[in-house]
């Protein structure tokens, strides 16, 4: 069964390319934002779209106004900003907002000034991640993460697929006129259990024109120390990432089961020739005394008679190969015959084990491709040539 969407070879792309935290987002919603005295009121109205798949394939083929909705002309999300007089909610001001579907947050002073913070699916990108309006809705500023914080900083802040996670909750101090952004510090991997999940540093913003009010003192110093030291051991994953990545795909050389899973996936990507439209089931039976054995057995055998599977694709593996020919002459009884005339099954087997399990398979008509693990796989050229565009791509926006 074909795995229909954006392209899930484009989103293991970018999930091999760099660790990425997963996500989710619900669909854009009306928000209003007031000040503390409650004299103010910032409504903003998202643009409209049709729904968020079509979003996310628009803005894949780089199409203006991703995922609007036919008819209708508005290209941005709108602010309306109320004030509270003799009791009645009058209007100051009503305007489309620089973003593209809604900010994701905004604060409101008590003199009028509003600030929005990001954007809707991608937290921390863009040149509006901030972005100031004066009482009467001019706008003072709007600024992406690198106008106020260090290249290195950004690099090392942790990001889902979609999103940099940057910030904590932003607060007026009234009595400064200024806005207080909590900055994420970055940590490279921690060591101490105790150690909190997350830090952060204020940085203070002037409400009257945008401007960063210059920060000192020792929280800043260490905020930068350990943004450096992340961004380092950022660099050195990614160096490792790319090395993986160019280099021929060895089989583990352990039991370690997460690391076979990972290697049967990376392999149907360099070799299968519709890794750009399916994923794979992965399926890799621990060594014998593993208290889980017979339950991942078990998985083998529900993977190979599985309809889903019976036009997709199969990767299984073992620790050992013994047990790997073992369990798949065990399991494929259990497959109706003729019943994976349609898929492909792959099998991280040495050429002594191959013979056995092809005899195995053989009644379920599947078309058996050896994973040789005692050879490398090499990257498929095509893979290789947008990776490496990419790397360079990145490099030059750096």
């Amino acid at each position: 069964m074909k795995r229909s969407g954006l392209g899930i070879g484009v989103l293991l792309w970018v999930l091999l390319a760099t660790p990425a935290l997963a996500d989710s987002w619900l669909p854009p919603e009306v928000r209003a934002y007031a000040s503390a005295d409650g004299a103010w009121k910032l409504t903003i109205y998202p643009r409209e779209l049709t729904n968020q798949l079509d979003y996310f394939r628009d803005k894949v083929d780089g199409k203006p106004n991703a995922g609007g909705v036919p008819g209708d002309s508005r290209k941005s999300p709108i602010g309306h900003m109320q004030r509270k007089q003799d009791g009645q909610w009058r209007t100051v001001w009503k305007a489309p907002l620089v973003n593209d579907v809604a900010p994701v947050d905004a604060v409101v002073s008590n003199l009028g000034t509003s600030v929005t913070f990001d954007n809707w699916h991608s937290v921390g990108w863009g040149d509006d991640a901030v972005v100031f309006y004066a009482a009467d809705g001019s706008r003072l500023r709007e600024f992406g993460l690198t106008a106020f914080l260090p290249g290195f900083y950004v690099n090392a802040l942790p990001r889902s697929v979609s999103s940099i996670h940057w910030r904590g909750e932003p607060r007026i101090d009234e009595g400064k006129g200024q806005l207080v952004l909590p900055v994420v510090v970055p940590v490279a991997t921690r060591q101490d259990a105790d150690e909190p999940d997350e830090r952060h540093v204020d940085l203070r913003f002037r409400l009257s024109d945008g401007s960063l009010v210059p920060v000192t003192g020792n929280a800043w110093t260490d905020a930068l120390d350990s943004a450096k030291a992340a961004d380092a051991e950022r660099r050195q994953r990614k160096a490792e990432a790319r090395r993986r990545f160019i280099s021929p795909l060895v089989a583990p050389g352990d039991g370690d089961i997460r690391a076979w899973h990972d290697y049967l996936v990376d392999a149907f990507f360099r070799i299968d020739p519709d890794s750009e439209d399916e994923y794979p089931a992965t399926k890799v039976v621990p060594l014998p005394d593993d208290p889980k054995f017979d339950m991942l057995a078990s998985y083998l055998g529900d993977a190979l008679s599985d309809d889903m599977n019976a036009d997709g694709v199969i990767m299984v593996a073992s620790p050992s190969q013994d047990v790997l020919a073992s369990a798949l002459v065990e399991q494929a009884k259990r497959v109706e015959p003729g019943f994976l005339a349609n898929a492909r099954v792959y099998v991280a087997a040495d050429n002594l084990h191959m013979p056995s399990i092809r005899v195995a398979l053989a009644r379920s008509a599947a078309e058996v491709i050896q994973l040789d693990i005692d050879a490398g796989i090499p990257q498929r050229k095509d893979r290789l040539e947008r990776y490496l565009q990419r790397d360079e791509d990145e490099g030059a926006g750096q």
